[in-house]
This record gives C-alpha cells, structure tokens and sequence, in this order.
C-alpha cells in the first residue's frame, strides 16, 4: 500500500515562522531585567503555537483518516495548551502581584556549560534571604561577572516565575 505524501498547508509554514521568531527572541532576550516576563511569555506562546497547530490538523483530517492520527492530534493539542495555561498562570500571578525586593546573603554565582555549545550556557545566583530560605534565579553573563565575588546583594524580582528585574 502507498503512502500519500501530503502537502505543507499554509498554516503550517506560518505557525512555523512563528515559532522561529519566538525561538529567536528567547534567545535574543536578557534574563535579567525589564523584558523577563516577555521572555516568559515566549515560552508560553511556544506549548500555544503547537496546540494551535495539532487543532488545525486535526481539523484537517477527513472523515476516512485513520483515527490513531486524530487521537495522537488530540492529545498534542491537549498537553500543549495545558502546559501553556499553567506557565501562563505564573505569568498573571507575577502581573497581579506585582515585583517583590529581597535582600541575600551568602551569594554564589554558578556557570554551567551543557553538552550542545554556546546556547546551553546558563548562569544562576544562589542566595539565602533573611528567613533563611534558599533563592535560585537564572541569571545573565553579564550579571555572573559583576556578581562574582560578591556576598550580598538586594534583588528585584517576581516571586511565582523567580524571574530578576533589578540586582543592586
């Protein structure tokens, strides 16, 4: 039996290019400061973008498709769009609640360099705050050099996402 090659829809290449353009900002964006929401959010449109793509596809399908494609569509849509509505709840919970300021002690600042080169090169700030409680944030290269060596500092940050708008 032959297997009919289907055709790339126009939705698709779009919904495609989109998600490059996120992909891109994610990366193009700082950890730290003012757009760590919006850096955030790029994760969060990417679980929406593949939810909207496997509804699409599932809206493609004819009556006579194999109903195995229809269940795998169904269930890409339904964990994508879960998994964007919990990010994007930590999301609104740090808008509504607004940013809070916390002083640290005991700072150590961490690199660590994964298996894939430059894009898996990611930085974090460890600290305890007054109640004793450990904080772990990402955080930029260029907040690891000018944190490294330092025992203290003040932190703006948002408590559900543990994103830093302001190190001081």
């Amino acid at each position: 039996m032959k297997r009919k090659i289907r055709k790339i829809k126009k939705y698709e290449i779009r919904l495609a290019v989109l998600a490059l353009i996120v992909i891109v900002m994610n990366f193009v964006i700082p950890k730290t400061g003012s757009l760590v929401l919006l850096d955030e959010l790029c994760g969060v449109a990417i679980f929406v973008i593949i939810g909207i793509w496997a509804v699409c596809r599932l809206a493609d399908k004819g009556k006579k498709e194999e109903t195995i494609g229809k269940v795998i569509c169904i269930l890409i849509a339904a964990i994508s769009l879960i998994t964007a509505v919990w990010l994007g709840s930590k999301i609104i919970r740090d808008l509504s609640a607004g940013p809070e300021t916390v002083r640290l002690t005991d700072l150590q600042v961490n690199h660590y360099q994964g298996h894939s080169g430059i894009f898996s090169s990611h930085y974090y700030m460890i600290g305890t705050d007054s109640q004793g409680e450990k904080f772990r944030a990402e955080i930029s290269g260029r907040d690891y050099t000018e944190l490294s060596g330092e025992d203290r500092v003040t932190i703006t940050y948002y408590r559900y996402t543990d994103r830093i708008l302001d190190i001081s």
